[in-house]
């Protein structure tokens, strides 16, 4: 729970937290509180959006995590605690001590950490990586030099010789176990796609994540339209409570480990391809709606039952009102991330015994797929979109 503070402590850290990263003239107590009184016609999500982005701006330089983190609270501290105007001149933390009765904050409170947010939904894919990268034979050394490779990508042309190297190893690796398919690659890919997604990275350029500046790019279409009202630490948070949701979900109801693995990438192309969905659906619902697409392609192209269970099951899991309201909402979602995915092959679950036809098996369902998708012609599995970075 948020505590509180006096407005004395708020103030003492905002002048230090200036001071240590030497922010001033540009920023000071009496600026952040004028960004705090900011008028956005009481749109609680816009303000919170507005602010953060300015912060973060500010922070910038500030390269280490823990140092970030810690400016970002403070910073946040001050917008939970001076008023505002559109609260009728009182703090969220005021309004919260007023709520406190009703069990709920205010909507314009603000607790956002991004080592926290950040930091778990790259740990929750690194586990996944670690566990696949070993079970095709590969070592603890070889992936801490694989997680080095990726904590230094910074442009195109990093990820370019980063992806080269896992394509170099990933051959390694086929001839360690004598396989000779490299679909035996696609579930390792998956989460290594999955890291560099989810990799924070803070400069001079850009704060966030690949997967965080896609959703952006979503929304203003391509940089063509101006950011829409948006709340990034909603829709952070609810990505992460989401990939946690999937693992519960499947380790309770004992689904294939690899059915997971395809819900964890179907869940993160939803989250860049429709972003506004994570502010309208629970993490539950999400978490549904990604398994219902893993079942649907594989129905689609395979003779045998779903792996992820029935719609009538995962409607109730997700806690859809009905089955048909489920149904409908899982065929919206699944023309939107099939149509989007780089490597549609990367949806089946049992990537190497998919049938030679497997394509026009998922076309019969997804008519408007692109041909340029075959045996022939397709991307390597795991191969990284370039618009990812």
């Amino acid at each position: 729970m948020y505590k509180p503070k006096t407005i004395e402590e708020v103030e003492e850290a905002l002048e230090s937290i200036i001071k240590k990263h030497s922010l001033a003239p540009e920023v000071s107590v009496a600026s952040v509180r004028k960004m705090v009184a900011n008028d956005t016609g009481g749109d609680a999500k816009r303000a919170s959006n507005i602010f953060t982005k300015a912060v973060l701006k500010y922070l910038e330089r500030v390269s280490d995590m823990d140092e970030l983190n810690e400016a970002l609270q403070i910073f946040m501290d001050a917008w939970n605690h001076f008023p505002h105007p559109v609260l009728g001149g009182k703090s969220p933390v005021e309004m919260m001590q007023e709520m406190k009765a009703h069990g709920k904050e205010p909507e314009f409170m603000m607790n956002f950490s991004p080592s926290e947010i950040f930091g778990e939904l790259y740990r929750l894919a690194r586990e996944r990586g670690k566990r696949e990268h070993a079970l095709i034979g590969g070592t603890p050394g070889e992936f801490a030099h694989i997680e080095n490779l990726i904590s230094g990508v910074k442009t195109v042309e990093d990820q370019r010789r980063v992806s080269t190297f896992i394509a170099t190893h990933s051959l390694k690796l086929l001839g360690r176990i004598h396989a000779t398919m490299p679909e035996t690659m696609e579930p390792f890919m998956r989460e290594v796609q999955s890291m560099m997604n989810h990799r924070f990275i803070n400069t001079i350029e850009a704060s966030g994540s690949p997967l965080l500046w896609h959703a952006m790019d979503t929304l203003t279409e391509g940089g063509t339209r101006p950011l829409p009202a948006f709340d990034v630490p909603y829709f952070m948070t609810t990505l992460v409570e989401a990939h946690r949701t999937i693992d519960q979900i499947g380790k309770k109801y004992e689904f294939d480990m690899r059915a997971m693995s395809v819900a964890h990438h179907v869940l993160d192309w939803m989250a860049m391809e429709t972003p506004r969905r994570f502010g309208k659906e629970e993490a539950r619902s999400l978490t549904a709606l990604a398994y219902g697409i893993v079942g649907k392609v594989y129905d689609a192209v395979t003779d045998f039952e779903s792996p992820t269970g029935t719609f009538e099951e995962l409607a109730r899991l997700g806690g859809w009102r009905t089955q048909s309201a489920f149904v409908s909402a899982l065929s919206t979602a699944f023309f939107d991330v099939v149509y989007a995915v780089q490597d549609p092959h990367m949806l089946i679950v049992d990537a190497e015994n998919a049938p030679d036809d497997w394509f026009s098996r998922l076309k019969s369902i997804a008519p408007a797929l692109d041909d340029h998708f075959s045996d022939a012609g397709r991307p390597p599995p795991g191969s990284f979109p370039s618009q990812w970075v």
